[in-house]
């Protein structure tokens, strides 16, 4: 393993045979993969072969503490810069990256904005993974791209860091004349529709949305996926399913830098069409937002296409929502909490005798035919946790 970058990123090294041979078993089981332009096994036991060679030529290194604290991608939490020595930077090519360690801690302190500063950002999306499983929401922005380095490029990039919070001094940036602060309309956006009927679109369901009547003044609408659920609410499955790729088409064309839809073809994947992990993440991240359902980063690629996306999001919108199941919502966090804990946790009795009573209670709040003594007939006064624990998944799980 070379890199551990994210919960569904990470990066082997090898021999040449056997990452072909990786890579034939990842395209039988439909994992995506590909083959990095590197020609020599960083990060694996080949390079213990230049060890001593590395050593040596970085024996002059003379490292200090830094004033910003620096997290290492070789321990996975914050180091002192004291100890770059040369023995930590064969470290650092011998051993796997433990990014996702690195981006754990500091989502742990309180960081939730992370930029990447690189010819082309290609972790953004293992970042934004990595806090999803947290549970934090964060913004991951890169700087400049891959053919696109120039300064349009690194103020859009300044741009959305600053939507995302961080601190920009414009006025540095783009001093008068050449910026000006522009006051936006305190209104709301007035919209009027001028499509004309096209294949898959009713007739009835134009003329519906050319009629409506205007919104009227007053804050704009701040809940995009519910708009959209009203919009496809009087629509025929047909009419929605075009609506649902009209959204998919406008929010690619919009990443993209097109001015209208007709330069995404619906069957061209969106690699071809010029998407990379970047915009993969910011797409997502937008309709996202725009259905209410929540996507991985990857999006793009478990849907190469946006009819294939389209159809999947149809698919979502229409199924019925399941059922609210609080109590198992919060069994589920107490497993959780549990799943670590030994006999040596602090409190261990006293967890135990809670779980006991609140079994107790339960069970005798709800008999079951047949149960002489409790759920499945398990005496809940002398139960082990162990067996507590087989309790509530066989009888209360989900």
């Amino acid at each position: 393993m070379a890199a551990v970058n994210g919960p569904e990123a990470v990066v082997v090294a090898g021999e040449p045979a056997a990452l072909e041979a990786l890579l034939a078993d990842c395209t039988r089981q439909t994992v995506r993969a590909r083959r990095l332009p590197v020609d020599y096994a960083a990060h694996s036991a080949q390079v213990t072969d230049v060890g001593d060679a590395l050593r040596t030529a970085l024996a002059g290194v003379r490292p200090r503490t830094p004033e910003v604290p620096l997290y290492s991608t070789v321990t996975g939490d914050v180091v002192d810069g004291a100890v770059l020595d040369a023995d930590y930077w064969y470290r650092n090519l011998r051993e796997p990256v433990a990014f996702a360690g690195a981006t754990e801690s500091l989502l742990a302190a309180g960081h939730d904005l992370f930029v990447e500063m690189s010819p082309h950002p290609v972790l953004t999306a293992a970042v934004t993974q990595t806090a999803e499983r947290a549970g934090r929401p964060v913004g991951a922005v890169g700087t400049v791209r891959r053919d696109d380095g120039g300064t349009d490029r690194l103020l859009t990039s300044l741009a959305e860091a600053w939507t995302h919070g961080a601190p920009v001094d414009w006025a540095a940036v783009l001093p008068p004349p050449t910026g000006a602060h522009v006051a936006l309309p305190t209104y709301a956006f007035q919209h009027q529709r001028y499509w004309l009927p096209t294949p898959g679109r009713s007739a009835d369901a134009v003329t519906a949305a050319a009629t409506a009547p205007e919104p009227a003044a007053g804050p704009p609408v701040t809940d995009p996926a519910a708009e959209l659920a009203a919009r496809l609410a009087p629509l025929d499955e047909t009419d929605r399913r075009r609506t649902v790729l009209d959204l998919v088409l406008a929010h690619a064309a919009a990443q993209l830098g097109h001015s209208g839809t007709a330069a995404v073809e619906p069957d061209r994947p969106f690699v071809a069409a010029g998407f990379d992990s970047m915009l993969a993440v910011t797409f997502r991240t937008g309709l996202s937002a725009a259905t209410g359902i929540e996507l991985p980063p990857t999006v793009v690629f478990d849907h190469p296409t946006p009819a294939g996306l389209a159809a999947h999001l149809h698919e979502r919108l229409a199924a019925p929502p399941g059922p609210e199941r609080p109590v198992l919502a919060q069994l589920d966090r107490l497993a959780d909490a549990l799943a670590g804990a030994g006999t040596d946790t602090p409190d261990a009795d006293e967890i135990g005798i809670r779980l006991r009573d609140l079994l107790s209670t339960w069970n005798s709040r709800r008999p079951r035919d047949g149960d002489a003594g409790g759920a499945n007939g398990a005496d809940t006064a002398t139960a082990t946790a162990d067996e507590l624990f087989e309790l509530l998944d066989n009888n209360y799980g989900a």
